[in-house]
């Protein structure tokens, strides 16, 4: 069964069961790769966490390198044949548009942070091919924001002079939940921290001056306002 550009060995002919069996395999490994690295983690680990045998493991994949080829192209990111989702909710105004996507983007960190963790750290031992997909991915969806931003200057919501950059720093917020998300849950849920974030970004893009002159309540590392 081809997995977006990648043929993986199976020896079943079922391809919902396949799918079925090879979701439960990632999400078994990413809880293996919790605890140990990918290079010391073994397939009968993963085979145990996902309570399979190690012969029926073999059914569905054929290398510990698969398993990393399928969480790298893992679908709830990517669509088969290997363009970004589209994630863009849209609105009425390009101002509530961005909101919503922002705010759909940003929730989506939670269920995906330890793939976020996982790609951050194993990074190095991706196929050339693969980590040159996830590049290309990020650029994609700084491209969608870019997109949004610059549709919104045109029709007179943004007045931002830098609409890459911004796109840019939205694109790393589900990056900085999953690194940060030991800290910023004790202050806020995904929905308020996706919220908050979507605010502040409208607020700069309708008003660059705003982030200079209104001081904005950040919460420190102890815990108290800034």
């Amino acid at each position: 069964m081809k997995v977006v550009g990648k043929e993986l060995r199976t020896l079943s002919k079922d391809d919902n069961l396949i799918r079925t069996q090879r979701k439960a395999i990632t999400e078994a490994a990413l809880k293996v790769f919790e605890h140990k690295n990918y290079d010391a983690a073994t397939i009968q680990e993963i085979a145990d966490a996902a309570g399979f045998s190690l012969g029926n493991i073999y059914r569905y994949i054929g290398s510990k390198e698969d398993i990393l080829h399928l969480i790298c192209h893992d679908a709830e990111l990517l669509m088969e044949e290997g363009g970004e989702v589209d994630i863009t909710v849209r609105c009425e105004t390009v101002t509530e548009t961005l909101k919503q996507t922002i705010i759909a983007f940003v929730k989506r960190s939670e269920p995906q942070a330890k793939k976020h963790l996982f790609y951050d750290r194993e990074i190095r031992n991706f196929t050339h091919a693969d980590r040159e997909m996830l590049l290309k991915s990020q650029v994609k969806l700084v491209e969608l924001f870019e997109e949004i931003i610059r549709e919104g200057i045109d029709r007179g919501e943004f007045k931002t002079i830098d609409p890459l950059l911004i796109a840019h720093n939205i694109g790393m917020l589900q990056h900085d939940w999953a690194l940060r998300r030991w800290f910023l849950i004790k202050h806020y849920s995904i929905d308020e921290f996706a919220v908050k974030q979507a605010e502040i970004i409208l607020k700069s893009l309708a008003n660059p001056d705003w982030l200079d002159t209104n001081k904005i309540g950040v919460v420190g590392i102890s815990g108290s306002e800034t």
